[in-house]
């Protein structure tokens, strides 16, 4: 069927990172047989394409469309090499790219759409009305009041009677309890 063959070379090409012709090939093959554009991933490839040629100040205001989720293997072997690209994205320091692609995700990831739903499009809550006046997030409302001396006492005497020297060099040591403790704290801001 020349659909087959269309989508073969619109693979081909998206395969490569060839976004401008896989773009157009995916276009077409949803153009010949938009009955399976859900089941085929037409319109999440389409959109993947479209997000990778657009200009970064453009990302935001993209219009995409989007099938709902059908769940073929197909559409799942696409939707994991969209979350390995937005990894990849992130890891070269293109973050609104990656943002814009677990977006797209939404439509046919129901772990993603979840979080979307429950954390990034729900709206924010104050630190009143979560019960914590003091701005902290729930989680760090522990961490805070922490005896950070008694936590490295009782750290030391553990690694004394384990009797691994190199251990307590590194864990003891001022640099580490500091560099840990900017590392908690930081990501939870």
């Amino acid at each position: 069927m020349a659909v087959d063959l269309v989508l073969g070379l619109a693979d081909r090409a998206y395969q490569q990172g060839d976004w401008v012709l896989a773009l157009a090939f995916y276009r077409n093959a949803l153009a010949m047989d938009p009955a399976q554009s859900a089941a085929r991933g037409y319109r999440l490839t389409i959109g993947h394409c479209e997000i990778e040629l657009a200009a970064a100040d453009a990302l935001a205001g993209l219009a995409l469309e989007a099938d709902a989720g059908s769940g073929s293997e197909r559409e799942r072997a696409i939707a994991s090499m969209l979350r390995l690209r937005a990894r990849d994205l992130c890891r070269a320091g293109d973050g609104a790219r990656a943002a814009r692609l677990l977006r797209l995700l939404v439509t046919c990831d129901a772990a993603i759409a979840e979080t979307y739903a429950q954390s990034i499009d729900a709206a924010p809550t104050s630190p009143a009305a979560s019960g914590d006046a003091g701005g902290d997030p729930a989680f760090l409302v522990g961490v805070r009041d922490l005896d950070v001396a008694a936590l490295k006492q009782r750290l030391r005497a553990q690694l004394a009677a384990a009797g691994q020297g190199w251990a307590q060099r590194y864990f003891t040591g001022d640099y580490f309890w500091a560099g840990l403790l900017d590392r908690v704290i930081g990501h939870a801001r």
